[in-house]
């Protein structure tokens, strides 16, 4: 799908981001294997090139904001021997001149979203998310960039982002290394082509 387009699940269900930027489709081309290994096949080492390749994107289409992970929480992130959405933000942070700001937290575990016997993908995360005590007030005004490795329903990111605007961020976007697709939902409102770019990039 070309930059700029809005997507058939964001025309149907506004997600309240400003913008959702990726590298590219989950199920397509060479994404998810590495998006995988980074996220279940304990390879961290991968945030790196990875969080490069995604700050290349957010220069390439002009993305400006504060970067905030979204959180994992800590038992998850103890079971995965990191947290992927941190490492990735910290790559990007490094490879760009957006700015930093680690203002959400996580307040309760939630079940794997999609899983069997979870609840809704909504349900699931409503209440999930708060603001750290102090940036509170730091995010005023400010607009706000959300990083996570996979995009499915986005409500996740529209928790977060609710949360945000809440606390009086000006706009909130989502940076994430693929949109995945299903029964429902589409591809990437922003996608990058050729993935040649990526083998390239992660072997170096």
């Amino acid at each position: 799908m070309p930059d700029g387009v809005e997507c058939q699940c964001c025309r149907l269900e506004p997600p309240g981001l400003a913008r959702v930027v990726t590298l590219g489709d989950y199920g397509e081309g060479s994404l998810r294997p590495w998006i995988l290994a980074l996220k279940h096949g304990g390879r961290l080492d991968l945030a790196r090139p990875l969080g490069r390749l995604l700050g290349a994107r957010a220069s390439e289409v002009g993305l400006r904001g504060v970067l905030v992970p979204v959180p994992l929480h800590p038992l998850r992130r103890l079971a995965r021997g990191g947290d992927q959405a941190h490492l990735l933000a910290r790559e990007v942070y490094r490879s760009t001149a957006l700015g930093w700001g680690d203002a959400l937290r996580r307040v309760r575990r939630t079940d794997p979203q999609g899983s069997i016997g979870a609840p809704s993908r909504r349900a699931n995360v409503r209440g999930a998310f708060a603001l750290r005590q102090w940036w509170g007030p730091r995010v005023v005004g400010r607009d706000w960039i959300l990083v996570d490795d996979v995009g499915t329903s986005l409500s996740t990111a529209r928790e977060c982002a609710r949360i945000l605007r809440r606390g009086g961020a000006r706009s909130v976007s989502l940076l994430c290394l693929a949109r995945a697709g299903g029964p429902g939902l589409s591809s990437p409102a922003d996608s990058v082509g050729g993935n040649e770019t990526l083998h390239r990039s992660v072997r170096r």
